[in-house]
């Protein structure tokens, strides 16, 4: 199971006063300012604490990152989180129970305030010859570079607090151990409050593990989180006063790859190229646009459901599959701006072109695919309505939620296949207490992550 952020959208009316209310009052009563990471990580940080920029003259900086990091009282340990798009407000435990961008009407929230933004992207591409993520079919290392992978971060300020959203072309989010060093120096160099990081779950990236699992930190990954360090920190230098809007359209890229059959059995359907219709699925676009006072474009950040797997095992080339396709339109069309995806809840979806081979166009389908969506995001975001704050705010919450298994687990291990993939899953095999995090952005803006790969479901309300 891969770790990245669920990023939910939704306007919600003004005239939900009351569900507003109660919602806030959940945040507001989880927030925290400070906590003790409780976590052993110490030697690792003085053995790498030179990681970030030294400079004197950045002494003043701040940086902060976090995608879906979130703390688990229980294990005492910092677990990396998911993105997707909501419709409703109707069950507060789905919201929590997923990751969620709200956006409350903004039509009467129009005035000056102190909200500010920065944004940055930076080359993180690896040299070849590095095992690559995604599929235990490919064979070989990687060979190239079919396309740029970037971090890409957005730094918020209300003048009090500073919280960063860096999105990655990786498979996965870095190691517990990594993304507490960027942390560190964040907060060290810059005084930054939060920093959160989303993977976009590509299939062509690096393969990244958990520090437990290798050892020692690779070369190629400390050279990352150098740069995106010295990105944030230089991102603090370039805050300006700036306007916010959100807006949706709809998008139709792939399929739900669980077929139920009438036994009760599953199947998987990893491929439709007929584009059969199957459910559910999630076709809604989040857009939030994110420009300057003077209308000049900062960043527009992107949330869809869907698995970033149109290149397949065979493909030995990095790239970011059909998010970076999509990226590119949109820098080409809005110049100036950083698009950053969120991936959603595709834990069930599939794109209709899934794992195409690259003699049978794969790399086409793919960049298809991220125009086509990159196309629906233009549009979307040339047409949103941009205001200031009446409140500017940042504010951030954790909490633990319990979930249940979703399947048998008697009926599972009664059988040798079900027991094999127990076995492989072996983490998953009891009820689990999953860490969520909450931030509220100028109280009208929700964000909530969690660990995971959440079906489709969890983005779909009424």
């Amino acid at each position: 199971m891969s770790t990245r952020e669920i990023f939910l959208l939704k306007e919600i009316p003004l005239d939900y006063s009351s569900k507003k209310k109660n919602f806030r009052k959940i945040v507001e009563n989880t927030l925290r300012r400070d906590f003790d990471l409780c976590l052993d990580y110490n030697l690792e940080m003085n053995r790498l604490r030179d990681l970030g920029p030294r400079d004197s003259s950045l002494a003043g900086a701040t940086l902060s990152s976090n995608w879906g990091i979130q703390y688990n009282n229980s294990t005492k340990t910092m677990i990396p989180s998911p993105t997707y798009i909501l419709r409703g407000v109707t069950k507060m435990k789905t919201l929590f129970a997923t990751a969620i961008l709200i956006f409350l009407s903004q039509s009467s929230l129009l005035a000056l305030g102190t909200f500010s933004a920065a944004a940055f992207k930076v080359d993180i591409t690896p040299s070849s010859g590095i095992d690559m993520w995604g599929y235990s079919a490919r064979q070989g290392q990687s060979i190239g570079v079919l396309d740029p992978l970037y971090a890409k971060g957005v730094l918020l300020s209300d003048g009090e607090t500073r919280i960063a959203l860096i999105t990655l072309d990786l498979g996965r989010t870095f190691s517990l151990v990594s993304m507490e060093l960027v942390r560190e120096i964040a907060q060290r160099e810059g005084d930054i409050d939060m920093v959160l990081f989303f993977a976009s779950h590509t299939h062509s990236g690096p393969s990244i593990l958990d520090h437990e699992s290798r050892g020692e930190i690779p070369e190629w990954e400390r050279e990352m989180l150098k740069k995106i360090s010295w990105s944030i920190l230089q991102a603090t230098h370039n805050l300006l006063p700036a306007t916010l809007g959100s807006g949706s359209g709809e998008a139709l890229l792939g399929h739900n790859r669980i077929r139920s059959q009438p036994d009760g059995s599953v199947k998987m359907f990893w491929r439709n190229a007929t584009k059969i219709p199957t459910s559910p699925v999630d076709d809604h676009v989040g857009v939030v646009r994110i420009d300057d006072k003077t209308g000049n474009p900062i960043a527009i950040l992107v949330n869809y459901s869907c698995h970033p797997v149109v290149l397949g095992p065979d493909n030995l080339q990095y790239s970011a599959d059909y998010p970076g396709a999509m990226s590119t339109v949109v820098e080409s069309a809005i110049e100036g701006t950083v698009c950053l995806f969120f991936q959603g809840a595709p834990g069930d979806i599939n794109p209709y072109f899934d794992k195409t081979p690259l003699r049978e166009n794969g790399v086409q389908l793919m960049q298809e695919t991220g125009h086509q969506l990159g196309e629906v995001v233009v549009r979307v975001a040339q047409a949103i309505r941009m205001g200031s704050p009446i409140i500017p705010s940042l504010q951030y919450s954790l909490e633990t939620i319990p979930f249940n298994l979703r399947w048998n687990k008697k009926l599972v291990l009664s059988t040798e296949n079900g027991r094999k993939t127990a076995s492989r899953y072996a983490m998953f095999s009891k009820d689990l207490n999953l860490p969520v995090t909450t931030l509220l952005i100028n109280q009208t803006i929700i964000l909530t992550g969690m660990p995971g790969e959440p079906f489709v479901e969890h983005c779909i309300t009424t």
